[in-house]
């Protein structure tokens, strides 16, 4: 068992999570400002995301719609991401 197990997921995996969920609800319409509202983050951050500067590299995550569902409802929990972590995780 590795005991650092999320500490190592939220270095790599994490950022390229936010990336993808952000790049969604971008496209959605959604502003910088309004992404960062809905996930706690600063506008400075969501933009660095969607120019890459954060959360470099691309995965394809496989509900990414509805995770951006559940944001936009103020339904996404903490255990939404952690399912996300730990099937890219899996993949190697």
């Amino acid at each position: 068992m590795r005991f650092f197990e999320c500490e190592r997921r939220s270095r790599r995996i994490l950022p390229l999570v936010k990336r993808a969920l952000i790049e969604e609800l971008h496209r959605r319409g959604l502003s910088v400002s309004e992404i960062a509202r809905i996930l706690d983050l600063t506008p400075a951050a969501v933009s660095q995301y969607l120019h890459g500067k954060r959360g470099k590299g691309k995965v394809r995550i496989r509900g990414v719609e509805e995770l951006a569902e559940r944001a936009i409802r103020g339904e996404l929990r903490q255990e939404d991401i952690c399912r996300v972590c730990d099937e890219l995780a899996s993949r190697g």
